[in-house]
């Protein structure tokens, strides 16, 4: 009797991210209101660490008034948030992340009965119970590539998105969020990063080049350090000399 197929993953492949040192690399999306959700909240990003540093922050809305942080510790989930209640959670130690690998990882938060999901490669890795209250106010800037600014458990690896939405996803967006990144789910996005080329650019002429928020709410991100690479470049053209083609038959 043959045995039902089990669902294929394919390795997700880029071909350009943003690189960070691990050492001060970060890009900074500066506050604006757009970013301060305190309700509803999807987080989600493709990432590839390269160095196992037990501590790393993929993105993080930190500084100032904490509100959320997802990051690996020891080569697995690490994420973290505070309710306007005075509350704290974590899920940690989730999963396991591959050095070398893509993954996508996010949260989910949802006020009106304080679920909190944490998402690995498009699938539910955890969801616990939070106070209830929305998430706490923050006038602080969204961090990629550390956990603030400029100091502070830096990320040694790779970006190729970062989605942020002020709803909770259903896991079946999440999912396709995953199998379709040059598409994701565009509802109620209020940051979406996509490295490329064309999304790279020094758009205010102020010598630092933004990465340029595809949502169409401006949140583009100052890049400190980090910078764009090619991870697959085009095939080169080889040009056949005439002598060597075979005689036409």
């Amino acid at each position: 009797m043959s045995m039902p197929l089990s669902p294929v993953r394919l390795e997700k492949v880029f071909r350009y991210a943003i690189f960070f040192d691990g050492v001060d690399d970060v890009a900074v999306v500066p506050y604006s209101p757009l970013l301060d959700i305190t309700d509803n909240l999807t987080v989600l990003a493709f990432f590839m660490t390269i160095a196992p540093i037990p501590d790393q922050k993929i993105v993080s809305k930190y500084p100032g008034v904490p509100q959320w942080v997802i990051g690996v510790y020891n080569s697995r989930a690490y994420t973290e948030l505070w309710t306007a209640g005075g509350g704290y959670s974590s899920q940690n130690y989730i999963g396991t992340f591959r050095l070398g690998r893509w993954h996508q990882y996010g949260i989910s938060y949802r006020s009106s009965d304080g679920y909190y999901t944490v998402y690995l490669d498009g699938e539910r890795a955890g969801t616990i119970s939070t106070d209830g209250w929305p998430l706490r106010s923050s006038t602080g800037n969204t961090v990629i590539g550390s956990s603030t600014d400029t100091n502070g458990l830096h990320l040694l690896g790779l970006v190729s998105q970062v989605l942020v939405y002020a709803r909770v996803l259903s896991d079946d967006e999440v999912m396709w969020n995953y199998n379709n990144f040059e598409d994701p789910v565009s509802g109620s996005l209020r940051l979406s990063l996509f490295a490329h080329p064309d999304n790279v650019s020094d758009i205010d002429n102020d010598g630092i080049l933004e990465w340029i928020d595809l949502s169409g709410h401006g949140n583009h991100g100052k890049l400190y350090g980090a910078r764009l690479i090619t991870l697959i470049k085009d095939p080169a053209r080889v040009l056949t000399s005439a002598r060597a083609l075979t005689p036409a038959r």
